[in-house]
């Protein structure tokens, strides 16, 4: 069965609050929009602006595929959060 990781690219606060007001994270919605469209699909969800994120936890060769959701962050290179991506 095929796997993909989501990849959230909201920040943590935007996030959470989604889940505090009774909504769907990006990477939520996506897992389920997907999933209707694919039922043999699994995924998970990686949240790289969250503090405890570790990207040598993820073992990228189990995946098939990447999906990253839209933010409302404008990345940079020089960002400081998207040097955690590099």
């Amino acid at each position: 069965m095929p796997h993909l990781l989501i990849v959230e690219s909201n920040l943590t606060e935007v996030v959470n609050d989604a889940k505090n007001n009774g909504r769907l994270s990006a990477g939520e919605t996506y897992s389920r929009a997907l999933q209707a469209s694919a039922c043999n699909v699994n995924f998970d969800i990686c949240i790289p602006c969250a503090e405890d994120f570790n990207l040598n936890q993820i073992d990228f060769n189990l995946n098939d595929g990447f999906v990253f959701t839209g933010s409302n962050v404008a990345w940079r290179v020089d960002d400081v959060k998207a040097s955690i991506l590099r």
